[in-house]
């Protein structure tokens, strides 16, 4: 089911948003005019990944440095530089936008 997040017009290019929705807590970036959706606590632990770094097109956890790709969700290295394998990939949730607004499917 497609669930109303925000506007396009609330985001900027690059920036990590956290929107909570229908008991999920949601990480919006647009990044090279695509716009993707994650959850937002990291895997490892409890850490929200809204508050962590986001630099050409993988976002990285503020508590213990994992790495994941947005477009895909996978592990690209697990906390603290070790094996991506230790760790689940992120989960994707498919979007579409209708009338400047964004939805995603939860």
């Amino acid at each position: 089911m497609f669930a109303a997040i925000c506007a396009l017009s609330e985001l900027e290019e690059g920036e990590l948003y956290r929107f909570d929705i229908a008991e999920k807590a949601l990480l919006v970036i647009k990044f090279n005019k695509a716009i993707f959706v994650t959850d937002s606590i990291c895997t490892h632990e409890e850490a929200d990944l809204s508050l962590g770094m986001f630099a050409d097109g993988i976002v990285t956890c503020p508590l213990h440095r994992a790495r994941f790709r947005m477009q895909d969700g996978t592990v690209l290295s697990g906390p603290d530089g070790g094996s991506a394998e230790e760790i689940s990939k992120l989960k994707v949730y498919p979007t579409k936008i209708e009338n400047g607004v964004l939805f995603a499917d939860l």
